[in-house]
């Protein structure tokens, strides 16, 4: 009998849990354990534009990153990436590629952990159009923080002591 109600308890704390994810969706931020960064996006080259990224830890270890900027002209679809660097000096190729900003919005949902973005340095820049990369009209730096893991996986799990340690003398 023990073991029947045993059995029962875990079919009901299984079908829970799962009740419990599959409302929280896949690639959906998890509002308890959500970690949110925002960051200024600054004009650049006198384009008026600026706004800020909300970036944030979603439940599938991805990260969202919105974007609202004002300023942009009239029917411009504006690209925006995450790049490596700062922007004073950012890498030569994008690391991750956002979403197009229309009407001053984008929202993208990228494979990359928050905390590696933290654990470097990254900024966000914004290009005036798909015709005309070169021009920059937008872009923010990512803050750093240094407890984050620059992995993108791996936790910071402390060093074990010598085996010795655990060894009582003879």
């Amino acid at each position: 009998m023990k073991i029947f109600v045993a059995v029962i308890v875990v079919v009901v704390v299984a079908a829970l849990a799962l009740a419990q994810a599959q409302s929280l969706g896949s690639g959906v931020t998890d509002p308890q354990n959500a970690a949110a960064i925002a960051v200024q996006i600054a004009q650049k080259h006198n384009s008026g534009q600026a706004g800020t990224a909300e970036i944030t830890a979603t439940i599938d270890d991805r990260t969202q990153v919105v974007i609202q900027l004002e300023g942009e002209p009239p029917g411009a679809k504006e690209p925006a990436y995450i790049y490596a660097g700062t922007c004073k000096k950012l890498s030569s190729t994008p690391a991750y590629l956002l979403t197009p900003i229309v009407a001053g919005t984008s929202t993208t949902t990228v494979d990359v952990r928050l905390p590696y973005l933290q654990a470097s340095r990254f900024a966000v820049e914004a290009f005036a159009s798909t015709s005309n990369v070169s021009s920059d009209v937008a872009c923010g730096n990512i803050p750093v923080i240094a407890s984050a893991s620059p992995s993108t996986g791996a936790t910071n799990a402390p060093t074990p002591a010598p085996l010795a340690t655990y060894m009582s003398a003879r």
